[in-house]
């Protein structure tokens, strides 16, 4: 994939999407299923890891369209996101 590519995606992303990669990256290693398994605890009143404020829902559509954006794409969202 070229720079450009991962530029243009890079700039696709909102920052809550950035947010989550950098969780995602930091807490899970990576590990999209375990961020996802975590959301849905919260959700569903368990014990949970991350605590990403009231929008929930919003940020398991948003760990979804992550998911797909990396495996469209062959990358690893992570290596190119720092906050």
């Amino acid at each position: 994939m070229s720079s450009q590519n991962i530029e243009a995606i890079l700039n696709s992303l909102t920052e809550q999407d950035k947010v989550l990669i950098v969780c995602n990256y930091q807490l899970y290693d990576g590990d999209w299923q375990a961020l996802l398994n975590d959301l849905q605890a919260r959700l569903e009143g368990r014990p949970y890891v991350l605590k990403l404020g009231e929008r929930i829902k919003e940020d398991i559509q948003r760990v979804h369209r992550l998911m797909e954006i990396e495996k469209e794409n062959n990358i690893k969202l992570g290596d190119f996101v720092k906050v």
